[in-house]
């Protein structure tokens, strides 16, 4: 059956009214601004794309100061940091990617450009560090997370030297570790008679000192999987007075092998530190660490150590021994910003007078985020537990126990990654401390700051 004519006008009208909306609508779409500049985009993103990367910047550059939201000036900063890259201008690349993470910290996308370019650049630590946080995010292809997998197994086995350096002035108001009380006393009956008798006490002390360490890496091939690592390490903390100066210095080499998820490595390793100007402690033996992605938002960590402490002073002779320290950890990723760590370790101390054998237990849990302006914040609260295990004291009261140490505190880093002179980031450290013990004012508080510069070369 065929439509009459009354049908076929009625059809005709509505076709003819449909195609002068579409045609209204495509004008209005060109006419529209904001549209217009998503397809000028999309346009330089293919320039990009095909390596044409002059007339790509050119466009870019063209329409940057007609942006109409901040979506389009990201997409345009994104693609001007890619152009750069095209170039090899890589310190351009990195400024416009950083100033994306500035305010967006959160784009995978953008931060794992930045991963690539430090791969790119040899700056290993860096590309580490935001290849981690990029793999953690949960709307990644599989593609990209395989060749993430793949970069992090080349910067362990690529690496052949690497140099820290970190540098501050640190304020502290109890460098002495005292609890702060004047005077101490016992009240001792003689014949029915009550007399006190006190003793004065250390008084807390303040200082602002110089605190820092440093230390070099070398990873000596022997084979595809196989290297000799060596570090060479040093710290301080200078204060007014010298009294309370801690300067060590420390040695290591052994074999580390690699392998696709993780490495693991021995080392044998001797240390020197000074305290108030002169000799205090040498200390040597093993040390091993291993890690291991189990997936890519979570990492298993082992590091442990077998020392001889051998102390120079006389009066510290008593304390000379060995101990075994094991630190375990895991690793957390969360997103592409934010990671925990769990931190647990146990350190066995032994020495030839067993009233200071001790074991000390401490547990730390991190969390490292990347915030606006370019701040990256570790905090990390923890608790420790230290008990002689075999010994006896005495106390100042007469009163025989073993000697028994509960700590908490927290400790806080946050790094400017958006102020880079001459490679050095600005940094702000804190650290409070707060000690109880059974032993009459053998507790403390303390509080740390520091205020420096850090590298990773």
């Amino acid at each position: 059956m065929f439509p009459g004519k009354k049908t076929k006008k009625r059809l005709f009208t509505a076709l003819f009214c449909f195609f002068l909306l579409t045609t209204a609508r495509a004008q209005y779409l060109f006419d529209d601004p904001v549209y217009l500049m998503d397809r000028n985009i999309e346009k330089a993103e293919e320039l990009v794309s095909a390596k044409k990367t002059e007339e790509a910047v050119t466009l870019l550059l063209e329409l940057f100061p007609k942006v109409f939201n901040n979506e389009q000036k990201t997409q345009i900063e994104f693609l001007l940091g890619m152009a750069s890259m095209q170039k090899r201008d890589f310190a351009t690349a990195e400024w416009i990617f950083r100033r994306i993470l500035r305010n967006q910290p959160s784009l995978s996308r953008v931060r794992l450009e930045l991963a690539l370019l430090y791969f790119e650049t040899g700056r290993n630590e860096k590309a580490d560090y935001h290849f981690r946080l990029v793999w953690a995010s949960r709307d990644l292809p599989l593609e990209v997370k395989q060749k993430i997998g793949y970069f992090l197994y080349q910067i362990r086995y690529r690496k052949r030297w690497d140099y820290y350096l970190n540098l501050g002035i640190a304020p502290t108001n109890n460098i002495n570790n005292v609890s702060g009380a004047q005077i101490e006393c016992i009240e001792v009956d003689f014949g029915g008679w009550i007399i006190p008798m006190c003793r004065e006490l250390e008084k807390k002390r303040s200082s602002i000192g110089l605190s820092g360490y440093a230390g070099i890496e070398n990873y000596l091939r022997l084979n595809r999987s196989l290297r000799l690592k060596s570090t060479l390490s040093g710290g301080i903390s200078d204060f007014a007075g010298k009294e309370f100066d801690i300067y060590s210095l420390s040695f290591s080499t052994g074999p580390l092998y690699n392998f696709k998820r993780g490495s693991a490595g021995a080392y044998a390793s001797a240390e020197r530190v000074w305290y108030g100007g002169k000799g205090f402690l040498n200390s040597y033996g093993p040390i091993a660490d291993f890690s291991y992605d189990l997936t890519r938002r979570l990492g298993i960590g082992l590091s442990g150590a077998l020392k001889k402490n051998e102390y120079e002073q006389d009066i510290h002779k008593h304390f000379d021994g060995h101990s075994v320290l094991v630190m375990p950890s895991l690793y957390i990723g969360i997103n592409s910003k934010t990671y925990i760590i769990l931190k647990p370790s146990a350190n066995f101390i032994r020495t030839e007078n067993r009233w200071t054998d001790r074991d000390i237990y401490r547990y730390g849990v991190g969390l490292g985020t990347e915030l606006p302006l370019g701040i990256s914040l570790y905090a990390e609260p923890f608790y420790s537990s230290s008990k002689t295990k075999r010994g006896w004291i005495q106390d100042f009261s007469y009163e025989i126990k073993k000697r028994i140490e509960n700590s908490y505190g927290i400790d806080v880093r946050l790094l400017n990654r958006q102020i880079n002179i001459l490679g050095f980031t600005p940094t702000f450290n804190y650290s409070f401390n707060k000690t109880t013990s059974n032993i009459r004012n053998g507790g403390f508080e303390k509080h740390t700051f520091e205020l420096g510069i850090t590298n990773r070369f």
